[in-house]
């Protein structure tokens, strides 16, 4: 019971950590919003040039996406806590705190590369 007691912590402060990531991220967007022209080089998997760019409120897709897969992998770990499957719970809630890192990674990449 005390190992159960100890990964359900562990999940908790992993989304906590996720959710001060987030945080962060949206904190440094609305802080340098005005410095960023109207369009911001988001997509590097396109094309060196104008295939990168796109607007500059597409930024907040990058932690609305964040949210939304920490949520997904919130209530699947919760689900398949019930089931007994303590380790994948921590796995799906660990994969969201490495999407929120590299969400975080990315927008201070994007910001700072501009501003």
């Amino acid at each position: 019971m005390e190992e159960k007691q100890a990964k359900q912590n562990y999940v908790l402060r992993l989304v906590q950590a996720s959710l001060i990531l987030i945080t962060l991220s949206l904190v440094i967007i609305f802080s340098r919003y005005v410095f960023l022209p109207e369009r911001i080089p988001l997509f590097y998997s396109q094309p060196w040039g104008e295939e990168q760019l796109a607007l500059k409120n597409t930024v907040f897709i990058i932690p609305a996406a964040s949210v939304v897969f920490l949520i997904l992998n919130f209530q699947f770990g919760k689900l398949l806590s019930k089931n007994g499957a303590d380790f994948w719970s921590l796995v799906a809630v660990g994969s969201a705190f490495l999407f929120s890192i590299l969400g975080a990674i990315i927008v201070w990449k994007v910001v700072f590369l501009i501003t």
